[in-house]
């Protein structure tokens, strides 16, 4: 008996935390911006936990354009779970894109590329969380790329937009390690830990009715996110 109620106490948590709440992600690795208490390393991602502290699971990730509910069909995939692919066990975050345009959510304009980011805070769009308490000095993941014709990946961290390029991705890539030193970079209203955007390299061909340039996309698969001091 006390066998099968640990099993069905295994499911029932395994259960609980598949969707909105992974159980992982109400682990906070002792975090706490209301004191002096914070982990070092604080593991942002891994293996299919997202430890932000910030909740609802759905606000944890932002993304800018509609190309997942437009062009699902066509294989483009945002998803912060992916199963069978990963760097410190079996899920990654995956974004996949077919190079295909989109709409902004904000304006309804084109856009030739996606974008999805980690946010800070649970709040409205440009919500900032003060870090420097942390005292961390860098950002450091794991990625896998598998890119097609004309496209690169960006990665910045802390709130660094375009045409920032923390980390520039080019060719296609087997788990590969990066860090990136933030000690220099302003740590008291930051909006967001990673953003990664997939876009157009600089020898991509033009559009002619857009005047855009465009690519044939690709897919990157992120894992073990974390801040360290």
């Amino acid at each position: 008996m006390k066998k099968l109620i640990l099993i069905l106490t295994f499911f029932a948590i395994a259960f609980s935390g598949c969707e909105k709440n992974p159980a992982g992600s109400l682990m906070y690795n002792g975090v706490d911006d209301s004191d002096s208490s914070w982990a070092d390393p604080f593991v942002l991602y891994i293996n299919g936990d997202i430890r932000t502290r910030v909740v609802p699971f759905d606000d944890a990730i932002g993304a800018y354009t509609n190309i997942w509910e437009k062009y699902g069909n066509l294989g483009n995939q945002l998803e912060a779970r992916y199963n069978g692919v990963s760097y410190s066990g079996h899920m990654s975050m995956k974004m996949t894109w077919s190079g295909a345009f989109s709409e902004t959510y904000d304006s309804g304009s084109t856009a030739n590329n996606v974008n999805f980011w980690l946010t800070t805070t649970n709040g409205k769009t440009g919500d900032t969380k003060d870090l420097t308490a942390g005292g961390y000095n860098k950002i450091s993941f794991w990625y896998k790329t598998e890119l097609r014709s004309h496209t690169e990946v960006i990665i910045n961290v802390f709130g660094h937009g375009y045409p920032s390029e923390d980390v520039k991705i080019s060719v296609s890539a087997d788990w590969t390690y990066a860090e990136v030193d933030i000690s220099g970079y302003s740590t008291s209203a930051v909006n967001s830990y990673i953003s990664v955007t997939m876009r157009p390299d600089s020898t991509a061909p033009v559009d002619a009715k857009s005047g855009l340039t465009y690519c044939d996309g690709g897919t990157i698969y992120l894992d073990d996110i974390r801040l360290s001091k």
